[in-house]
């Protein structure tokens, strides 16, 4: 099964990013770390903030590190064929094997190591498990998103709120990136309210015809910059996006 032994761990709406769903090495290093350098050094080089960023107390220290380990992003992460298809009908992920490459996890562990939370829709979750994986992110705060009511299972939560409030929360903690991981009604709930801060989608050389839309429609109008582009061997091309400053 090539990638897909390989990468048993992750999962495209219902796994499409079994194989791909895996972010450029460009994109290994932690952006929120390099934006946290960066306001360190605004305010170490501010010549009216100069003192004060020499002859920090103890308590304007932590009060900085608060500030500079907090603005955690919505990373959407996923694939999708090129006429934008995260899965063919009934699931079906066999579109995903003309990029499959020994070796080859298009920079997906690297991504992985920058996100210490993740949302997935029940669908997508409950298709890993089914094929007989273990949950992937079971390392991670983890919430699955779902109309039912279940117990939790070691970090792995089953939300069953509004994502908004969610969101808010989760951004206001400490910690790494926020990994969404599908399925398309979780992006869709997303994108109505503008969560989603960055979007790294690998397009698979193919279409595929019919099956399950990345984006649905009846969203809002959202405005994106390109922040890099990346192809490879076997045709797939990450495209890596944030919101537009408006």
């Amino acid at each position: 099964m090539g990638i897909l032994d390989n990468r048993k761990t992750s999962a495209n709406t219902g796994l499409a990013k079994v194989a791909v769903q895996c972010s450029a090495n460009t994109f290994a290093v932690n952006q929120t770390l390099v934006l946290h350098i960066t306001f360190v050094v605004k305010i170490a080089t501010s010549p009216s903030r100069e003192t004060l960023a020499v002859r920090l107390r103890s308590h304007d220290k932590q009060i900085l590190n608060d500030t500079i380990t907090m603005g955690r992003k919505v990373i959407l992460y996923i694939a999708t064929s090129l006429d934008g298809y995260i899965a063919q009908p009934n699931d079906d992920l066999g579109f995903l094997s003309v990029v499959e490459q020994e070796g080859q996890d298009y920079g997906y562990a690297d991504f992985v190591k920058t996100v210490d939370a993740v949302i997935v829709g029940r669908k997508t979750y409950d298709k890993v498990i089914s094929m007989g994986f273990e949950f992937p992110h079971a390392d991670k705060d983890a919430y699955v998103i779902t109309r039912t009511a279940r117990p939790g299972i070691g970090s792995v939560k089953f939300y069953t709120g509004d994502l908004k409030p969610l969101i808010d929360r989760l951004k206001s903690e400490k910690g790494k990136n926020i990994y969404c991981d599908g399925g398309a009604e979780i992006v869709h709930e997303l994108l109505k309210d503008d969560l989603i801060d960055e979007f790294i989608i690998s397009v698979i050389p193919i279409f595929v015809g019919n099956g399950t839309k990345l984006f649905k429609d009846g969203r809002p109008e959202q405005k994106l910059e390109l922040l890099s582009v990346k192809s490879f061997d076997k045709g797939l091309t990450q495209l890596h996006y944030k919101r537009a400053d408006n």
